[in-house]
């Protein structure tokens, strides 16, 4: 990013490095502000973790004129699987969960598919994967969805009554051992205060009005978190880690045919927790300052902030918000993040309005006298020196009429 536009013919440019060797570049355009540059990585260039970009040229701020460069990074890449045609709603438009990811705006770029990939190489370009009440996997898909599970991903899967239809050989295992059933629920919704995880809109689901629910086996739950139940304590959310990923399998579809969850807000908790593990499980490797790399489902946790020309690196301190571990990158940078024993390398980048300096046109309510604590007020001052003064007055003439009854009598 550029912070500052340069005087025409400065000649910046974005230079691809390995230390001080240059591997590539590419202009800019002189009067350019933020502007997306293309460099192609050399096939000979050593390890990617010793690339870094530098802009040239002369502009407002030098000290952001040099980035690490990471594998991936930009807006979350999920994969939507659900039928429109069980999942619609009245008011017409696509699934809810699709419209509920649009208007939360959680920088994730999510793709509708009419079937889940059954190859891992087809998985990897997705970050996470959510499946809507399907009716089983085929074995070829289960392990592709495993292998891409264990290499980091996160599934969340809603089961329902198709789920318990699943075909003769298509079932869910390993990803939810055991049978799946679809049964009347005898219990009206969930409990609140076994899921803090949803937050505080989570009593909404205390009434689910659910035409049923899947009752999972067990085993599913063995080694796994349950992070919601129903009332009658069944599970309704449960966590299970796979390798380096997660499986997060609700109880209930997201069909508002068979409950109420897909209007409740803490439906829009939910996916945001879902979008957060992805994250955390190295599904964005850049944020912005400001912004934390929140951690769910790790034991073992350690961020360091990597000091530039080989350095001693920084502990970066892990914080808990509502049960969540997260760690706050203070300043730009690369940081090494350790989960469980795996290591991974992240950014934390200067956001782009922050570099922008051009002046900005301020919108019309945002002048009002009302922002900033201001109230309008009306100055008393004159009316309240008039009242004073006729007082005045008003005592100086009862004086003096008071004064001359007093002389009257002693002159008679």
């Amino acid at each position: 990013s550029a912070s500052a536009p340069a005087s025409p013919g400065a000649g910046r440019r974005v230079e691809l490095r390995v230390g001080p060797t240059v591997l590539g570049s590419a202009p800019i355009d002189a009067d350019a502000h933020a502007q997306d540059v293309m460099l192609e990585v050399p096939r000979e260039a050593p390890s990617k973790a010793a690339l870094h970009v530098r802009l040239t040229g002369a502009d407002a701020i030098a000290e952001d004129d040099d980035a690490p460069v990471v594998a991936a990074g930009g807006a979350l890449p999920l994969a939507v699987i659900a039928d429109a045609m069980t999942s619609q709603v009245a008011t017409g438009g696509p699934p809810p969960v699709e419209q509920a990811f649009a208007a939360l705006e959680l920088d994730a770029q999510v793709r509708p598919l009419p079937t889940l990939p059954e190859h891992p190489d087809e998985l990897a370009a997705f970050a996470g994967v959510l499946v809507d009440d399907a009716p089983g996997f085929t074995p070829e898909t289960r392990r592709g969805l495993a292998a891409w599970v264990e290499h980091g991903g996160v599934v969340l899967l809603t089961l329902g009554p198709r789920a318990a239809a699943a075909p003769l050989g298509a079932g869910f295992d390993p990803l939810v051992p055991g049978i799946v059933r679809w049964a009347p629920s005898p219990a009206p919704g969930i409990d609140p205060a076994s899921a803090p995880l949803l937050g505080p809109s989570v009593g909404g689901l205390a009434k689910l009005a659910p035409r049923g629910r899947a009752g999972i086996d067990p085993a599913a739950t063995v080694g796994a978190d349950v992070l919601a139940r129903w009332t009658d304590g069944a599970p309704f959310l449960v966590r299970r880690p796979l390798g380096r990923g997660a499986v997060l399998a609700l109880t209930l579809p997201l069909s508002t045919e068979e409950s109420d969850l897909a209007l409740r807000p803490a439906f829009l908790a939910l996916l945001e927790r879902f979008v957060d593990a992805t994250r955390a499980r190295g599904g964005t490797r850049r944020i912005e300052v400001g912004d934390a790399f929140t951690f769910d489902g790790f034991k073992d946790i350690t961020v360091r902030r990597l000091a530039e020309g080989g350095g001693s690196a920084r502990p970066v301190p892990i914080t808990r918000n509502d049960g969540r571990p997260r760690a706050e990158p203070a300043v730009a940078g690369l940081y090494e993040v350790a989960l469980d024993g795996d290591t991974s390398t992240r950014v934390a980048a200067i956001a782009e309005r922050e570099i922008d300096l051009r002046p900005r046109k301020v919108e019309p309510p945002a002048r009002s006298a009302d922002l900033g604590g201001v109230a309008s007020s009306i100055d008393a001052s004159p009316y309240l020196a008039l009242a004073l003064l006729g007082l005045l007055a008003a005592e100086l003439v009862v004086r003096a009429i008071g004064q001359r009854r007093a002389r009257e009598p002693a002159a008679s």
